[in-house]
């Protein structure tokens, strides 16, 4: 397989922000840089507190079969080290993910959808 640099990659209408560019298929009319962010705090020797979330938001053209895409969501996590080396965390999370027109529906009208995901995860860490 021959080796593509990104840059190659990137279809020449695409714009820059900041030094990055974005990616276009035929069908993406325009696409909001997508933004996310977290923050983590150590609240004890012991205890991490982590928050985080990001938004991305796709318009398509009228010829897509996904039509325009929105997302959202949010994280947080608790993890806890009670000897060094060792991690135990829990992690939940939300997420909203609106379809102008949903692929994945076997909807008759199928005139947009909203899909909302709640989730929860357990980590158990052993660093060496």
């Amino acid at each position: 397989m021959a080796h593509c640099p990104i840059s190659e990659m990137v279809s020449p209408g695409s714009r820059s922000l900041m030094g990055m560019k974005s990616f276009r298929s035929p069908t993406t009319r325009a696409m909001t840089p997508p933004l996310s962010g977290g923050v983590y705090i150590q609240a004890t020797p012991t205890i991490g507190l982590a928050l985080d979330g990001s938004y991305a938001s796709v318009d398509q053209s009228d010829d897509s079969n996904m039509g325009d895409v929105e997302r959202w969501a949010i994280d947080g996590s608790v993890q806890w080290a009670p000897v060094s080396g060792f991690v135990l965390a829990a992690d939940v999370g939300y997420s909203s993910t609106e379809f102008d027109n949903n692929p994945f529906t076997t909807d008759i009208d199928n005139d947009g959808e909203t899909i909302d995901a709640l989730l929860f995860g357990v980590r158990l860490q052993r660093t060496f």
